[in-house]
């Protein structure tokens, strides 16, 4: 389905579906009366199996392409199909997913379905100059951390060292398009990057697309003032 959108509705449409996917799942991780599970052990939480799943096999595919994804899933699935019991689990799709995982990123796959992390990620100021050659150095101060979460809803931080998209965008907020948009590696809680772009910028801020499950998403962007 996801797929589907950002074929059809491109960048604005899928922002609007990963958002309402990622409020689906917040709500209902803060209503849970009993314990979230990780997305290998859901069994009768739908905002785990439903919302989250959405945005995790949509991250899946952000970070290895979706022409590895599409090659795991069709692996399991004939591996699996017509199977008598034994009949295949979680742990055996995990399996399967990270065989076609790239050393360098299995600790994705860690955080996508064993785990329950969260992030919490804040653009804090964002600034633009002109530069001599007519283009914009645009400088973004961000503030990125990692948690991980037990059952029960409590949290801890943990060390982050991910590759995060960061993102300047131009024109209006409901039709805005971006200037610069890639991942970059992101080791320490404190950021100050600066990009060049060739027109005058916005909005800029980190995980832009809610890609991530971030605690509070409406701090991800913010304007773009003119520096000194």
């Amino acid at each position: 389905a996801f797929m589907v959108v950002e074929k059809e509705y491109q960048a604005e449409g899928l922002r609007r579906y990963l958002k309402r996917e990622l409020d689906g799942y917040l709500r209902g991780r803060g209503a849970e009366r009993r314990k979230e599970p990780p997305m290998t052990l859901v069994q009768n939480e739908p905002y785990v199996w439903y919302q989250k799943g959405s945005l995790v096999m949509y991250a899946l595919k952000d970070y290895l392409g979706e022409e590895r994804v599409n090659a795991a899933l069709k692996k399991w699935l004939e591996q699996v199909k017509f199977r008598s019991a034994p009949y295949t689990n979680s742990y055996e799709f995990v399996q399967t997913i990270r065989e076609f995982t790239p050393p360098e990123q299995q600790q994705l796959v860690s955080d996508l379905f064993e785990q329950i992390t969260l992030f919490d990620n804040r653009a804090v100021e964002a600034t633009w100059r002109k530069t001599p050659d007519q283009k914009y150095a645009v400088k973004i101060k961000l503030d990125t951390r990692k948690l991980r979460a037990d059952g029960l809803g409590a949290e801890k931080e943990i060390a982050i060292n991910d590759w995060i998209d960061i993102a300047v965008f131009k024109g209006e907020k409901k039709s805005e398009k971006p200037l610069y948009l890639a991942k970059r590696q992101i080791s320490r809680n404190q950021n100050e990057i600066e990009i060049i772009v060739d027109e005058e910028p916005s909005r800029a801020g980190v995980d832009p697309y809610n890609k991530l499950i971030d605690r509070k998403p409406e701090d991800n962007v913010i304007a773009v003032a003119k520096g000194t």
